[in-house]
């Protein structure tokens, strides 16, 4: 996910657990941003707190096999 300004990195990361281990997806995401402007610079943001995180992102589930390179799934 390629990220224009800092509000959007800070909200991309919260969206980006629940997209990579929905059930279906499992897959990495990268959070992907300007490598002077967004990393260098200040610009304000309004992070949500730890409680409205919790409420957004589902429970952490761990259903889903371990990697082993004798069982792939």
């Amino acid at each position: 996910m390629f990220c224009d300004n800092n509000q959007e990195i800070a909200d991309m990361i919260i969206q980006g657990y629940m997209i990579a281990e929905h059930p279906e997806v499992l897959l990495p995401v990268n959070i992907c941003y300007d490598g002077f402007y967004s990393s260098h610079l200040t610009e304000g943001v309004n992070l949500p707190t730890q409680e409205e995180v919790n409420r957004f992102l589902p429970a952490p589930s761990f259903d889903h096999a371990v990697l082993d390179p004798d069982n792939p799934f």
